[in-house]
């Protein structure tokens, strides 16, 4: 796929929204931002809520999409998604 980093990291976004979408979530938020970082979806579907961290790939040989998502990314979603939730809701 050509295009910029941002172009495609848009475009995985908008292949997600639309994943979530068929599985029946609204969408809440996108490119969620606060004092501890950046959630890029947050979904509702009746009384639960996902925090989305959307990771794209063209190729295998970068590693698989849960492997970009280490120990300190996972932190930041976790205090963002809670940030949110104290704040937002």
């Amino acid at each position: 796929m050509k295009g910029t980093l941002r172009e495609k990291g848009v475009k995985g976004e908008d292949l997600a929204i639309e994943i979530l979408k068929k599985e029946g979530y609204k969408i809440i938020e996108r490119n969620y931002k606060c004092p501890f970082g950046e959630i890029d979806i947050i979904a509702k579907c009746g009384d639960s809520i996902a925090f989305v961290e959307v990771k794209r790939r063209d190729s295998k040989s970068f590693g698989t999409s849960l492997s970009a998502i280490d120990e300190k990314k996972k932190r930041k979603i976790v205090k963002s998604a809670l940030y949110y939730l104290k704040t937002e809701k």
